[in-house]
């Protein structure tokens, strides 16, 4: 079985208020180092639909879409690994760096 790594960041500001948490990012995703980056996926023109926003093309426009509405994503494998480091880090007493947007 071939290991494969999430390399992609969040998405997130201190004014975020939903979280948008998907699975794990496809090879298209992955290697362009962005969410939902393959041509054929919807999310974005169906996010900026909701919105009633042109549907955003580059990087850019994309997380500009996200932090203007107050949203935050990010992917589940990251939470998962976050919160056994959290655990690691308290059986061992050693203090955890927060998480800074």
């Amino acid at each position: 079985m071939e290991r494969v790594f999430h390399t992609i960041g969040p998405i997130v500001s201190p004014d975020s208020e939903i979280l948008i948490l998907g699975t794990m990012p496809s090879p298209k995703s992955r290697e362009a180092a962005f969410y939902y980056a393959h041509p054929q996926n919807r999310f974005w023109p169906a996010l900026a639909l909701v919105y009633g926003e042109k549907a955003p093309q580059t990087i850019a426009e994309k997380t500009a879409l996200i932090l203007r509405r107050r949203l935050a994503l990010w992917d589940v494998p990251m939470l998962r690994h976050n919160r056994r480091k959290r655990r690691e880090h308290q059986k061992t007493g050693r203090k955890r760096r927060s998480f800074a947007a």
